[in-house]
């Protein structure tokens, strides 16, 4: 999508963990944040959005002079396992792009918050439709996709079809357990 609004906002990219701000080029992946240019009361002074995203284009054919994003996450809900960062969108794609053989429903289920990031395998809810026969090959294969595409291990648990719940808005992909 292009950031269109460059006459009223200043957009920036910043490095989530640090403040740092990145430069903005094809590639480039932060935080967004904006300056409002526009507004007299109550101005928007570098709002950060939470929303990750990375630069897909500088120029494009269209004529457009703004750049163009595309949204991977979102920062608050970033997990990190082993340094790598990871979505839980992002997850929710990957095994999305097994279907019919999957819904797209998935839980991320984690226990509790360590000091300084998770430790692999990261437990993995996904649910299958009730035409999947093969489910061990279906598992690995998904479990493969992640390691490639994510860089990190997820321990995936193949559930039925409606086993997840559904949220009326914004679906919880991370359900955090307390340790008895």
């Amino acid at each position: 999508m292009h950031f269109i609004a460059q006459g009223l906002i200043h957009p920036e990219l910043i490095n989530p963990e640090t403040g740092e701000v990145v430069e903005i080029k094809v590639g480039a992946q932060g935080e967004l944040v904006c300056t409002s240019l526009d507004r007299d009361c109550i101005p928007l002074l570098r709002f950060r959005t939470r929303d990750h995203v990375i630069v897909t284009q500088t120029e494009c054919e269209c004529g457009r002079t703004s750049f163009g994003i595309r949204i991977i996450g979102r920062t608050d809900d970033m997990l990190i396992v082993r340094g790598v960062n990871v979505y839980p969108a992002a997850v929710r794609d990957v095994i999305a792009s097994f279907t019919p053989r999957t819904n797209g429903v998935i839980e991320i289920q984690l226990t509790r918050a360590p000091p300084a990031g998770w430790e692999p395998p990261i437990h993995i809810k996904a649910e299958v439709s009730a035409a999947t026969y093969s489910l061990e090959s279906l598992k690995q294969a998904i479990e493969a996709q992640l390691r490639e595409k994510l860089i990190f291990r997820g321990e995936l648990e193949l559930v039925p079809e409606g086993a997840l719940p559904r949220y009326e808005y914004k679906a919880k992909l991370v359900r955090k357990h307390s340790e008895a």
